[in-house]
């Protein structure tokens, strides 16, 4: 194989890809932007670099809370070699690692190594990673005051994983998603007992486990690869432009290749056509058809609550708060989402039934938020600790309530004002992130468990 001739045709496929981007990215700019919204661009990337003027004023009167993040940067840095390898396994769940679309599996067809196309692709993957944490490095240094060293090694040791999991995340990939779900739920087992021992011996150890596996596979590199998932993955990725979806008012999705619920003996059984029963196949269903998207927000959010846990106990609350909104707000979305497609978009649909069935399903997949709980039990148990998790379960089920009870006045086309209790979520959300300032607020539990008895009161007597 000539290498030379390898090069030349790898880039020439990249730079005429390169170009047809362009040129679909033109065209859609062109349909989106006139010429008096290009002037109102012109004004706000004008306001945008005066901005980051401002900011560096910002910056400077908060430069007192920039040294606290420093220490604790410091403090907690053994803890990231633990934490990140859970980014790279949420990613497997859709994306192979590398990049390999169809070009290049048309191009390893030619007497072309298929491992040195691939190899190829990783090489300038990395490179871009590596000049995107440059950047963002000398920008986080530059705007924020941080040592130098203490930004570099992050960011260091950021492109060493960036390195080391690509062979992992591509061999994940390839797996069943039990393996895949499996490994997730190992690795927050491992961070929970490097938080409760030695995080820095738990980290190497698992880094030595990483290793491991990189030398094992590196033979096994190309065995047992479904080709077709790994090149439809790659052209979704490299063909999937926001501005083209926005331009046409259709976004982009991927194909699915298999229902994971196909092999399901439960669901072979004769169906209950009950109200309730048949809500929840429907919705096992389409929560089926979206799973990638289900176990990514779960995999983010238990990443941003072990995340604000290493950072200690104030921050756990105040992340336990944003996971609890982002969570139902994504809920609200596939609720709402659920109306627009297949057979429920034309047919009479129950509302109670649906939304009962929808928050049974929610709920269950919110069981693995118990873990990042439960090691923060384990880690700052205290007497407030029982009203504490009363205020959490309150807040997080009655602002499932508000939420659902807004998507079906969208849904139904009903203009109804959900402004007061939209406060009362907010409120209570409040109360969830500032406990760790003031453990007097988990009392407030009682007032929230009233408002949600008092809702479910009302729907029953209905």
């Amino acid at each position: 194989m000539n290498h030379a001739s390898l090069l030349r045709t790898y880039f020439f496929i990249r730079r005429k890809r390169r170009a047809k981007k362009r040129r679909i990215r033109k065209m859609a700019f062109g349909v989106m932007v006139d010429k008096t919204t290009a002037v109102y661009l012109l004004i706000l990337a004008a306001y945008a670099f005066a901005s980051i003027f401002i900011l560096s004023d910002v910056l400077d009167s908060v430069a007192e809370w920039f040294t606290v993040v420093e220490e604790i940067g410091r403090e907690r840095f053994w803890f990231i070699l633990t934490i990140l390898p859970i980014r790279y396994v949420n990613q497997a769940f859709t994306k192979p690692g590398v990049t390999f679309s169809s070009s290049e599996f048309q191009l390893s067809l030619l007497p072309y190594k298929r491992k040195s196309i691939w190899l190829m692709s990783a090489l300038l993957q990395w490179g871009r990673q590596l000049v995107i944490l440059g950047v963002t490095a000398v920008a986080i240094i530059y705007l924020t005051g941080l040592s130098f060293q203490l930004v570099f090694s992050y960011a260091g040791l950021l492109m060493f994983y960036n390195v080391i999991m690509t062979i992992p995340q591509w061999k994940l990939f390839q797996m069943h998603i039990v393996w895949k779900i499996g490994t997730v739920v190992l690795l927050i087992i491992v961070n929970g007992v490097g938080v409760l021992t030695h995080p820095a011996v738990t980290g190497v150890l698992l880094l030595g486990v990483i290793l491991g596996l990189n030398i094992l596979w590196t033979e096994r590199l190309f065995k047992n690869i479904d080709w077709k998932r790994v090149t439809e993955s790659s052209d979704f990725a490299i063909w999937s432009m926001m501005i083209v979806d926005r331009a046409s008012g259709v976004k982009m999705k991927q194909n699915r290749l298999y229902n994971i619920f196909d092999k399901v003996k439960l669901l072979k059984r004769p169906l209950d056509y009950k109200g309730l029963s048949i809500c929840r196949r429907i919705w096992l269903l389409y929560l089926g058809k979206n799973y990638q998207l289900l176990l990514q927000l779960i995999g983010a959010l238990l990443v941003l609550m072990f995340f604000t846990l290493y950072l200690g106990k104030v921050y756990f609350h105040i992340g336990a708060a944003l996971a609890i909104y982002m969570y139902t707000q994504s809920a609200r979305a596939l609720f709402i989402d659920r109306f627009h497609h297949d057979i429920v978009q034309i047919l009479p649909w129950p509302v109670k039934y649906y939304k009962k069935a929808f928050l049974e399903w929610m709920l269950y997949l919110s069981i693995p938020f118990v873990l990042p709980i439960s090691l923060y039990a384990m880690l700052y148990g205290s007497l407030w600790l029982p009203v504490t998790l009363l205020l959490y379960g309150t807040v997080f089920v009655l602002s499932f309530e508000i939420t659902l009870k807004k998507a079906i006045s969208i849904v139904a086309k009903h203009r109804t004002d959900h402004r007061g209790e939209e406060f009362v979520m907010a409120l209570g959300l409040i109360c969830v992130g500032a406990t760790g300032y003031l453990p007097i607020l988990s009392l407030s539990f009682m007032l929230f468990g009233w408002l949600l008895h008092s809702r479910y009161t009302k729907v029953v007597a209905t």
